[in-house]
């Protein structure tokens, strides 16, 4: 991409070590400061990490996003490891008595998706319906990335300096208190708490465009400048997300990138397929929903056999030459249906109102063939369709020609040829040669060349709430109150930023005020968001909460000081960011922002 050395500015840091922690799996991404390389495409020197190689089709170089932990809550395995020792309980596991008990964590990187609903308080429930908090499975599932990693750097050069740049992939849909939550477990797991080293966080979307920006693009063999417009769609196991991109290229070589469209997206991930799957089996063996959840909880090690890796290993493999698929089921799920139902398999895939399902007796497996599969598929790929169409409707996305698919459910040929089908050939469609590896090696470029992103699009109005002097004439009756003998208008959404508003990400709005009394010590200023950009006041139905700054050490009221006090907030930047600066002292005073809900405790 640009001609500049991405080493510039990487001080001692020897090691930018990237972690994509998708839903279904994780990867990880090394470049070592030391090789030294020019450009910013597809970049040989950036090291994926061969040996959590899963063997599985369409996830070649990552491993399951899977955690298993003991009956006491202490780590046991991850990744692929964690799904065979839960298979093979009495050889595997260092308490096989206590199989039943063990937690095994899977597409648990789905309870950051809806913001409503999180806490610190979240808990996750494992195969066996037991719960443990959030922050647990995170941390322990990071911590043991991290050590994995740092184990392989160690064999690899010996005394390693652990002077790293950590990166961590975040979907862009994701609100601030699903990044703080990330965040906060990333830096329980050690990440970036080294002297020396820090935490980064990027958006997939923005991360595989950079990665791709020469497989795809095609803009850097060109004179003079040259502009894309594309649509990145990154297509994961749990959620499909979507960055509408301005991409230009200088004749001097410099490389920048503008969001034309607010990120857009939803939980339209892989997994869906599997549970349209759940639901083909609770039909076919005329089970209910509770009979079905009766199974999973009895025999946990099978059903998480039968779904996480027989059949997610299948689906991959699918496209339209595909004539049947085979998913193998074990003893003890046949023995259950049977006696559920006291019919035989036979039987009951005989009675199954669709004839493309069969019993393999001598696989002892369900057979499903092509009409059957598409029909697993039909619902996702309608809903990431409509998803697209959605963002290429929008005025400012008339640009766009080209649409970019990546992520691990781009690997899916059936997926891919039906998107193509419904936007070729007004539409280029193309992904990458290797679309789950595009977030990863894109992450690691994304850290090198920070200033690469100039803009992004609000998806919300964002404000503050205040009070002001009340205006009889303007203000609501409601909100007003007295206080020192004047009268205010309570809960004003002082608005920053306007929805689809385009804002730099360097840009730090700037906001003064006095506090409120002589003795104030500390300033709580609640951050809002809204839905609609014509919202007067906070406790509109439109509004919400999105986090709440703290400053604390207030300037003491002294004679001839001044107690005001301006405050910067960065809206447009991957996480949200605050400050506060003492303009009578001319000192930087402590300020945080926390956006994940039961904070005031």
């Amino acid at each position: 991409m640009a001609e500049s050395s991405p080493v510039n500015g990487t001080g001692d840091i020897t090691h930018y070590i990237a972690i994509d922690f998708g839903t279904s799996g994780c990867g990880i991404a090394v470049w070592n400061t030391k090789i030294r390389s020019s450009s910013m495409g597809d970049d040989p020197d950036i090291y994926t990490n061969p040996k959590w190689v899963p063997g599985t089709k369409g996830t070649a170089v990552k491993c399951p996003t899977v955690l298993l932990l003991d009956h006491n809550g202490e780590f046991e395995a991850f990744g692929l490891k964690a799904l065979q020792n839960y298979q093979n309980s009495k050889r595997s596991l260092r308490h096989p008595k206590e199989a039943d008990n063990y937690y095994l964590f899977t597409r648990f990187k789905m309870y950051l998706y809806n913001e409503k609903h999180l806490s610190r308080n979240l808990m996750i429930k494992a195969a066996n319906g037991k719960e443990l908090p959030a922050h647990v499975v995170f941390t322990k599932s990071l911590k043991e990335i991290k050590e994995v990693i740092l184990q392989q750097l160690e064999e690899q050069i010996g005394g390693f300096t652990k002077k790293v740049q950590w990166i961590l992939t975040v979907p862009a849909i994701w609100g601030p208190a699903s990044k703080q939550i990330m965040r906060e477990a990333a830096t329980e797991a050690g990440l970036g708490v080294e002297d020396g080293s820090t935490l980064e966080l990027v958006l997939e979307p923005e991360a595989a465009a950079l990665y791709c920006q020469r497989e795809i693009l095609n803009v850097e063999a060109k004179d003079g400048e040259v502009t894309s417009h594309y649509l990145v769609v990154d297509c994961g196991g749990g959620t499909l997300d979507m960055a509408a991109h301005k991409l230009t290229k200088t004749k001097d070589g410099e490389v920048f990138i503008e969001e034309i469209h607010q990120a857009h997206g939803g939980p339209y991930g892989g997994f869906i397929v599997n549970d349209e799957f759940e639901k083909l089996l609770e039909n076919l063996f005329q089970l209910s929903h509770t009979d079905l959840n009766e199974v999973k909880q009895k025999y946990p090690r099978q059903w998480t056999k039968v779904i996480q890796e027989d059949f997610e290993l299948s689906k991959y493999s699918v496209d339209s030459s595909t004539q049947t698929i085979t998913v193998i089921l074990p003893g003890k799920i046949r023995g259950f249906v049977e006696s559920k139902t006291g019919k035989t398999m036979e039987e009951l895939t005989s009675e199954y109102k669709r004839h493309d399902v069969e019993w393999d007796d001598e696989d002892e497996g369900v057979v499903l063939n092509f009409s059957t599969i598409n029909s697993l598929f039909s619902p996702v790929i309608a809903q990431i369709i409509m998803a697209i169409k959605d963002v290429l409707q929008k005025p400012e996305c008339h640009c766009i020609k080209k649409i970019l698919m990546v992520g691990g459910f781009s690997e899916s040929n059936l997926l891919f040829s039906e998107v193509k089908k419904a936007f070729s050939p007004t539409l280029t469609v193309e992904k990458s040669s290797t679309p789950s590896l595009s977030v990863l090696k894109g992450a690691v470029i994304f850290a090198l060349h920070k200033n690469i992103i100039k803009s992004r699009k609000m998806h919300q109005a964002i404000g503050i709430e205040t009070w002001d002097d009340f205006i009889p004439s303007f203000h609501d009756e409601s909100k007003k109150v007295s206080a020192g003998g004047k009268d205010f208008c309570k809960n004003i959404f002082t608005k920053f930023v306007e929805i689809n508003e385009s804002v730099s990400t360097n840009n730090s709005i700037k906001y003064e005020f006095t506090p409120a009394t002589e003795d104030q010590g500390t300033c709580k200023i609640r951050i809002i968001g809204s839905r609609d950009d014509r919202a007067l006041y906070t406790d509109e139905n439109c509004c919400y909460e999105i986090g709440q700054m703290t400053i604390e050490d207030l300037p003491k009221s002294e004679s001839g000081v001044s107690r005001e006090v301006e405050i910067g907030l960065n809206v447009s930047g991957t996480e949200f960011t605050v400050n506060a600066f003492s303009k009578g002292t001319s000192k930087e005073l402590r300020a945080k922002l926390d956006c994940v809900k039961d904070r005031y405790s």
